[in-house]
């Protein structure tokens, strides 16, 4: 296990998301790792924080992830569906485990862990909030190769080959 040194600086890396999957949509969230929307850094660290808003059960969307997944090499991934910036991978709910969640009960996870979420098949909402974190240096070297998460900025050009 690596040990982080205490002056190195470990910060949220500008890309937190508000997850709201609406009542009766069926859209899953596809299998991914984090560390595919990243580009080739030298410190490929990272953990995110997945706090529930609303219980997060099996009908309504909770996270599955697949366990050890961190530790092995990172699974191809490639546009999902029709645009707006998500990677998918190959993965299945016979490799993961679900993990149910209370409001107010969170999770975190390695960049490197492969995760996905069920559409919400329920009349109620299922919310969370994603704070990610990584090794400041690397979020500000990533910020001056001029990539922001497949995001297009104005002055900033996407460098993501995988979203663009």
């Amino acid at each position: 296990m690596a040990v982080v040194s205490r002056a190195e600086r470990f910060d949220r890396d500008g890309f937190d998301i508000l997850i709201d999957k609406a009542p009766g949509t069926a859209t899953p969230t596809p299998w991914h790792q984090d560390i595919a929307y990243w580009i080739d850094l030298p410190d490929r660290r990272a953990a995110s924080c997945w706090l529930a808003l609303d219980d997060a059960t099996v009908e309504n969307g909770c996270m599955w992830f697949v366990p050890g997944s961190h530790r092995l090499p990172m699974r191809p991934h490639r546009p999902a569906g029709t645009g707006g910036g998500a990677l998918e991978c190959d993965g299945s709910e016979a490799e993961a485990v679900p993990v149910p969640l209370a409001a107010g009960s969170c999770t975190f996870h390695h960049g490197g862990t492969m995760h996905y979420s069920r559409g919400n098949s329920t009349a109620g909402h299922r919310r969370a909030l994603i704070v990610n974190f990584r090794a400041q240096a690397m979020v500000e070297l990533e910020r001056a190769r001029g990539f922001d998460h497949g995001k297009d900025a104005p002055g900033r050009e996407n460098r993501n080959p995988l979203t663009r």
